[in-house]
């Protein structure tokens, strides 16, 4: 894996490793013998990625604690240190074979240099099911029981897990030690779109009034509406109206301003984010807050141009007619001859 191919062998710990191999060749017997022997000379001619790859082929059929040890010699050789201390510590562990205990001596000291390069990561907190990777490399699933293996050095450690933010981070890894860190993950909630605005019911039309007129009398026209309260509900209607606009841009211009201040924050390597607060320096801490200020205004504005465009619809739905001439107007006089009377109308 990736993560584990940091750094070249020592000058000692390719003397170490070169006499140890030239030690095995000269004791190989039984099944394994072949590939070890194929596996040292190609390590003689320092083509170790291709030995590496005949050893872990034999590994399968053959459990040979030497052929572990040379699995570990050319994994250090080409700076995997994890899986060689693996390999090596394995090869130590296993009872009573002879070729081991004849070379302990030399193969503990190669192990403490391998360790040098060694340390380890633990990660507390988060969700079940998350995956931790170290260099894009996936070393564990939450919850972690152990420290993973890493190489010595500076990692970008990311924990994972559908539905939640993603955790990213740089950590220090020292040889011996187990880098521990504490992680805490928040969900991904949706987004969710402002209720309709209701429905206005217009309104029944009110019924015309009935004009009585009398003898000589003038004609009443009672069905007339004042008109003061169609033009209130129609100025309120046309300000309400002007404002939702005048929200909704300022809306669109401090999402404007809370994009370019996000896109400067990612696009800066040095920036990053831990539990909600910001990191790597003042231009950090400063566009975090511009985008949490102008993330509140945008929707501060959107709800309350929504709010507003809201009330103006329901106001002109709802008012009243302009007023109009309904009245049903009956004029009466004296007709034609000694007593007569004549009626007329408009209707």
């Amino acid at each position: 894996m990736r993560v584990w191919t940091r750094g070249r062998m020592t000058a000692p710990a390719v003397l170490l490793s070169a006499a140890t191999a030239s030690s095995l060749a000269g004791a190989q017997s039984g099944p394994c013998a072949g590939p070890i022997h194929a596996g040292v000379e190609l390590r003689r001619q320092r083509r170790d990625a291709e030995a590496l790859a005949v050893f872990r082929e034999a590994a399968a059929a053959c459990r040979e604690p030497r052929l572990r040890v040379q699995m570990a010699e050319a994994e250090q050789a080409l700076g995997q240190w994890v899986p060689a201390a693996r390999d090596l510590r394995e090869a130590l562990a296993v009872p009573g074979d002879s070729w081991v205990e004849q070379r302990r001596p030399r193969l503990l000291e190669e192990l403490r240099t391998i360790e040098q390069h060694v340390g380890g990561v633990m990660v507390v907190g988060g969700v079940p099911g998350s995956e931790v990777l170290l260099d894009g490399e996936r070393v564990a699933e939450l919850p972690m029981v152990r420290a993973a293996p890493a190489v010595v050095g500076t990692l970008r450690l990311e924990v994972r897990r559908a539905g939640y933010y993603v955790i990213s981070r740089s950590i220090t890894v020292e040889a011996g030690h187990d880098a521990q860190e504490s992680i805490e993950m928040r969900p991904m909630i949706a987004e969710q779109a402002p209720p309709p605005a209701p429905i206005a019911r217009e309104p029944a039309p009110a019924a015309a009034a009935t004009v009585v007129a009398t003898r000589g009398a003038a004609p009443r026209d009672t069905a007339r509406l004042p008109p003061e309260a169609g033009s209130s509900r129609r100025s309120w209607a046309l300000g309400l109206g002007i404002g939702a606009g005048a929200a909704l841009v300022a809306g669109v211009v401090a999402l404007a301003v809370r994009e370019g201040r996000a896109s400067a924050f990612n696009d800066n390597p040095a920036c990053f984010e831990y539990q909600g607060a910001a990191f790597g320096g003042g231009e950090c801490e400063r566009a975090q807050a511009a985008v949490g200020t102008t993330t509140a205004l945008a929707i501060g504005a959107f709800v309350a141009g929504g709010i507003a465009a809201g009330a103006s619809i329901v106001l002109l739905v709802t008012g009243p007619d302009r007023p109009r001439e309904t009245a049903r107007v009956v004029r009466c006089g004296v007709g034609p001859g000694l007593i007569g009377l004549a009626c007329g109308g408009t209707f």
